[in-house]
């Protein structure tokens, strides 16, 4: 969707590759604490997503004070993915099939809804602000917020940003979620 619809192309508009070894021992020892020790952090202090978004936050913070320059080496951005996307895969084991195609087919159809509205969104602000439409895309993506992530450092967009929009979606959704509840209450007992 990314590609066809909004022509936007991860080959060569992404990161540079960053092999392992392009990292200093200091990069490596801070990246390396920064996973630890925001994943230790991170349910403590209730986030959502506590063992990516722990991590992430150091990271950012590790980043931009300049202290480590590069992003994590490519491979292990790969290996990310295909861990979250198995994960995700590995929830059907043991569905009936005609469940899944069920399942496949609402997902599609929610998918094309929400899409049409990130598109529709993204577009509106890159035509109020002249921001990058792939990044903002991203920031508007239906989707986790570790997958979103993932995806604008494979495809080199300003991660702060898409994780921070998505860290307000999550935080006004659990903000409003009592609030809707009660009403739903409200209106049902009314």
């Amino acid at each position: 969707f990314y590609g066809l619809v909004m022509g936007i192309r991860s080959n060569g508009g992404g990161a540079a590759l960053v092999r392992v070894d392009d990292l200093s021992l200091l990069d490596a020892g801070v990246l390396i604490a920064c996973g630890v020790i925001g994943w230790r952090l991170g349910k403590p202090l209730r986030l959502p997503a506590p063992s990516l978004l722990g991590p992430m936050i150091l990271s950012a913070i590790a980043h931009i004070s300049g202290l480590v320059e590069l992003p994590p080496p490519t491979i292990l951005v790969i290996i990310a993915q295909l861990v979250i996307g198995t994960t995700i895969g590995c929830r059907f084991l043991g569905a009936a099939p005609a469940e899944v195609l069920r399942d496949i087919a609402l997902s599609v159809g929610v998918c094309v809804l929400m899409l049409s509205a990130a598109v529709a969104g993204a577009e509106a602000v890159v035509a109020m602000t002249n921001m990058n439409l792939a990044g903002v895309f991203l920031a508007f993506s239906p989707g986790g917020l570790p997958e979103m992530s993932l995806l604008a450092v494979a495809l080199g967009q300003d991660v702060a940003f898409v994780a921070l929009a998505h860290l307000a979606r999550i935080v006004m959704v659990i903000a409003a979620a009592p609030i809707v509840f009660r009403l739903a209450g409200i209106a049902r007992n009314g």
